[in-house]
């Protein structure tokens, strides 16, 4: 993998996108660009706000037609039709089993992240307390508990060409390779020296990259479960990473991004 320079304003854009902030003013704004996604923030076109206790999370499922919105004390997601605004449902994330009334708190449930798979039956959500829970997304119905991080679940992520797998990062600097429909952990992946705060699968599923508070990202290879390589051109942590598929832009190598607390956004090649 090779590295493009850093950028600090999107320069390389080409085509308008939807921009969704979640921040803890206790409610979400939803931004369209109108122009070069290199504006700044406060020359863009606020479209809507939702009011949701602290709303720090959410994903786009098809285009767009369903919002999943996780975050606060309630220790529920929230699903939101975004053609009308209405809302579909709410899923409620129940303790884990032999866990104690004591245990029963806000802020250990609170969702930190979640993730559809690619066919869009299920959502994944991961809590503060380390636990991961798997819904059924048509039924409105929690199926059940992935466990195996003892800290904050950070990000999450499906593979895109199966659904039953399901990858975790924690701040208990691991990552987990889950059977999401069988329950089981089937791998677990370490190398980070501290919290691992995002991840991404590559869209043929062989890759996966991870960012952390170590100040690094890495890529892995999912057929060895081991680390390949890892980027230091950060200067601060990490704390999105995503893959961009090849031939997207018209060339025959992949890009994958990442962002970090260092007010840098870093663009590198893959194939």
């Amino acid at each position: 993998m090779s590295e493009a320079p850093s950028d600090r304003a999107h320069r390389e854009a080409d085509e308008d996108v939807d921009v969704h902030w979640g921040h803890s003013e206790e409610k979400i704004r939803f931004y369209l660009v109108v122009g070069p996604i290199c504006m700044t923030i406060p020359s863009l076109h606020e479209i809507l706000i939702v009011d949701y206790l602290i709303a720090n999370v959410y994903r786009i499922l098809y285009k767009g037609m369903v919002l999943a919105v996780a975050g606060g004390g309630s220790a529920s997601v929230k699903l939101w039709d975004t053609a009308t605004w209405k809302l579909i449902s709410t899923l409620s994330v129940p303790r884990p089993e032999g866990s104690k009334p004591s245990d029963k708190t806000g802020s250990s449930k609170f969702v930190l992240s979640v993730a559809w798979s690619p066919d869009g039956r299920f959502l994944a959500c991961g809590s503060m307390d380390g636990t991961i829970s798997v819904f059924d997304v048509a039924r409105a119905k929690f199926l059940h508990h992935l466990e195996g991080h003892f800290m904050p679940v950070r990000s999450l992520a499906y593979s895109p060409v199966d659904s039953r797998v399901l990858f975790s990062a924690s701040d208990d600097a691991h990552v987990h390779m889950y059977d999401a429909e069988g329950k089981t952990m089937i791998g677990a992946m370490s190398g980070h020296a501290s919290w691992v705060l995002s991840l991404d699968v590559s869209p043929d599923g062989a890759a996966l990259a991870t960012g952390s508070s170590d100040r690094t990202v890495r890529l892995w290879d999912l057929s060895m479960r081991a680390s390949v390589q890892t980027m230091t051109n950060h200067n601060d942590q990490v704390w999105g990473v995503a893959f961009r598929p090849p031939g997207s832009d018209g060339g025959r190598s992949g890009r994958l991004a990442s962002v970090s607390d260092d007010k840098c956004i870093s663009l590198y090649d893959y194939s």
